[in-house]
């Protein structure tokens, strides 16, 4: 019985296509898709700081300033060249808007790990911004002709992204990478090495022999440009 009704009904199609009968199209239909953004729990945040040293120097009366070494650890290879990487903080900004940041440092006096904790006096740590790689949407520029940045115990501006710049993810560089010397051949050959993160130590400051002195910087970010 089902299959007679659709004979019936397919003959009754073909006679109004062949009468000029236009039969009426189904109606549009319309659907919506939607989506929440919700707060990154830490939307503004330093993803990884500069690894700075300086190896072993040799005692002297004098006033030295030292150039940061290329780390073992701080490299990559691309197209088959391995570059030692200059010393970089990374940002990510997933705040959703486009007001902007500021990027601060500070140091505490470097001590030697002897019991005294003993202090190298007046020594001047400076680092100079060099340039910025882009991850992610356009990072803060760099000033031309950026000048060293001594840093103390009250906070130094290093970076700062304008309104519309500096979102998602971007990394800043001290210095220059570097593809011709490895690590171990920089510390054989004395004071060779990334001259935008520097360490000047007076000659009248005591050094105890042997001791390695450490200093602890702080980076703040903030949305405040």
């Amino acid at each position: 019985m089902k299959q007679t009704k659709y004979i019936l009904l397919s003959a009754a199609l073909l006679l109004s296509a062949v009468n000029g009968v236009t039969v009426a199209s189904a109606a549009d239909a319309k659907s919506d898709a939607s989506v929440t953004m919700v707060k990154d729990d830490d939307p503004l945040k330093i993803e990884k700081t500069p690894v700075i040293q300086f190896g072993k120097q040799t005692i002297s009366g004098s006033t030295k300033t030292y150039k940061a070494r290329y780390i073992e650890s701080e490299k990559e290879t691309v197209g088959g060249v391995t570059e030692y990487l200059a010393p970089s903080i990374h940002i990510a900004d997933n705040r959703g808007t486009t007001e902007g940041w500021k990027l601060e440092a500070s140091i505490t006096p470097f001590k030697a790990n002897d019991a005294a904790k003993t202090e190298l006096a007046g020594a001047v740590l400076a680092l100079t911004p060099t340039r910025s790689v882009k991850v992610e949407n356009e990072p803060a520029a760099i000033p031309a002709g950026q000048t060293a940045i001594e840093l103390g115990a009250s906070a130094k501006t290093i970076v700062t992204a304008t309104s519309g710049l500096g979102i998602g993810k971007s990394n800043y560089f001290f210095g220059d990478n570097s593809a011709d010397v490895t690590p171990e051949v920089i510390g054989k050959t004395g004071n060779v090495g990334d001259d935008k993160v520097t360490l000047t130590v007076p000659g009248d400051s005591v050094k105890v022999q042997d001791a390695t002195y450490l200093a602890e910087l702080t980076w703040t970010l903030s949305n405040t440009p």
